[in-house]
């Protein structure tokens, strides 16, 4: 169906009279004026940002908050000031304003925390749903949540949320109580601080027309904003998405789209071409997307990508020179229909394919990258020398993870770790069924995990650095060499291969944890 827009949109900037949901907003946000004065000042601005400032003049000085705390004995003698600090930090916003109800010592305490606050989640109200009686002063009782923590950058309704939804037999438009909520947050943030906001808990029953009214919202009355999060945002199509993002233009720096299943690929592309300064996107369990490609055009100051979960999407592939990327992480993990990956970027330092079950192809250059996690990929049988003219390289690979590649063959083994040259500090291939020989050329090794590998006969290790060797139930394992011998392995630990029979390069009386229970023996160390 096609995208449609209602007629009565919020007024822009700059239109020459505010909507009467404003100006209620606007009443409901200083409630510590007279309401008329409110409307009075509301009708003569422009927008929404020029009447809270305005107000915000006309509000009366609040008395400074003391800096100084004179700790009691009764307090100050049970429990250490660390303690202490611990104990106040750890509650949420509406226990901290009990506790600070209680004496002169707690209400200091308690706002020197406030002070140094940078993240809030306003509690859900007691009651499931809040009439319009009572709306009125649960926004009032959030303005004053706000003034208490003035250096707050980031908001989050994860938890109140569904309190915002207006009954099903409301004459309400469903982002009005939101758009309230916000203007009374904005206006009572004197500092202008907020930089992130999450609107977990909202998305689930905004409309499409809600999401692209509350964006619009928020460029007008934050003007510091950089982060927001659509979260679970299911009736988000792409040109809904395109119309939200417009009014950031480059301001926009960070963009979640977790669990909006109404996106596909094109509203991707279309929220980086509308976004062109994101430096972050998330778009974890966005179903919809079947084949993510990412040319070195597209987004070219993108530093992570995240895309886990995505059940649909079938192909993953990004196309990066040098001289013009900024990615540094991608995570595609958890794909379950990822069939094939390819990552081409000079400036890459993670990449992370855990748990792409159906994932058989694999291919990456990236001379940077430091971590390669492609643990339960349980159809990676070996990797693609060459694809798309593009030559598989990874020299500064130190972690890699390969647990539970059930079908990974002995030379596909030996391939990715030709890839990743010599750098490699530590490697996990515990559950690889199908390795039977493990030769590792790497002289900085410092940890080898290769349990449960049943089929596995010999293991060489070419680092005289190895401090941890774990190689529990290998069946078949005859031969450990250390080919360069070791001398500060602390932990040697081959429980249960029974036919192990040598270990070449170990001084057995030097290793401090040592098991070889349950091998047999004949077992020899040389």
């Amino acid at each position: 169906m096609a995208f449609a827009f209602r007629s009565d949109v919020l007024p822009d900037v700059g239109s020459g009279a505010l909507a009467a949901v404003d100006i209620t907003a606007l009443i409901d946000a200083f409630a510590g004026l007279d309401a008329e004065v409110v409307r009075d000042v509301a009708r003569q601005c422009e927008g929404v940002k020029d009447a809270i400032a305005l107000l915000r003049g006309l509000c009366p000085e609040r008395p400074p908050v003391a800096h100084d705390v004179a700790h009691g004995h009764a307090f100050g003698d049970v429990l250490p000031d660390d303690v202490r600090d611990v104990i106040f930090k750890s509650l949420s916003a509406r226990d901290a304003a009990v506790l600070a109800c209680t004496c002169k010592e707690f209400r200091a305490l308690v706002a020197s925390w406030r002070r140094d606050a940078r993240r809030i989640a306003p509690p859900a109200n007691a009651r499931a749903r809040t009439t319009i009686e009572t709306f009125a002063s649960d926004v009032v009782r959030l303005g004053g949540m706000i003034r208490a923590y003035p250096n707050v950058s980031a908001v989050s309704f994860r938890k109140m949320g569904e309190t915002l939804k207006p009954p099903a037999d409301s004459a309400e438009d469903d982002w009005e109580r939101l758009s309230n909520v916000l203007t009374a947050v904005a206006a009572n943030n004197a500092s202008q601080s907020i930089e992130s906001i999450d609107f977990e808990g909202c998305g689930e029953w905004l409309s499409e027309y809600g999401v692209v009214a509350i964006a619009e919202r928020c460029r007008e009355i934050f003007p510091a904003l950089t982060s927001i999060a659509w979260t679970r945002a299911r009736a988000l199509r792409s040109s809904g998405l395109s119309r939200a993002l417009a009014p950031y233009g480059d301001t926009l720096r960070e963009l979640k789209l977790v669990g909006c299943v109404s996106l596909d690929e094109e509203a991707i592309y279309g929220a980086l071409d509308v976004a062109r300064c994101l430096r972050v996107l998330d778009v974890t369990g966005c179903s919809g997307v079947k084949r993510l490609v990412l040319g070195a055009h597209v987004a070219t100051r993108l530093e992570r990508l995240k895309a886990v979960n995505c059940k649909s999407m079938t192909n993953f592939s990004i196309r990066r020179t040098s001289d013009s990327s900024a990615l540094n992480a991608v995570n595609v993990a958890d794909c379950g229909s990822l069939r094939e990956l390819q990552v081409q970027s000079g400036s890459v330092e993670t990449i992370s394919a855990a748990g792409c079950k159906a994932l058989e192809t694999f291919n990456a250059y990236a001379p940077k990258c430091e971590t390669l996690l492609m643990n339960k990929c349980a159809s990676l049988r070996a990797v693609t020398e060459e694809m798309n003219t593009v030559r598989s390289k990874l020299p500064a690979v130190k972690t890699l993870k390969l647990d539970s590649c059930k079908v990974l063959t002995s030379s596909g083994f030996a391939d990715i770790l030709n890839m990743c040259g010599g750098s490699l500090v530590e490697l996990s291939a515990e559950g690889c069924f199908s390795i039977e020989r493990a030769f590792i050329s790497s002289p900085h090794l410092v940890r080898c995990a290769l349990s449960g590998c049943p089929a596995l006969q010999v293991a060489r290790i070419s680092s005289a650095n190895c401090r941890e060797f774990v190689a529990r139930a290998c069946k078949t394992l005859t031969e450990v060499r250390f080919e360069s011998g070791t001398y500060d392995l602390g932990t040697f630990d081959v429980r249960n291969s029974g036919t192990l029979k040598r270990v070449v390069g170990v001084r057995r009386h030097r290793v401090r944890n040592l098991d070889v229970d349950g091998c047999g023996s004949s077992l020899e160390f040389i």
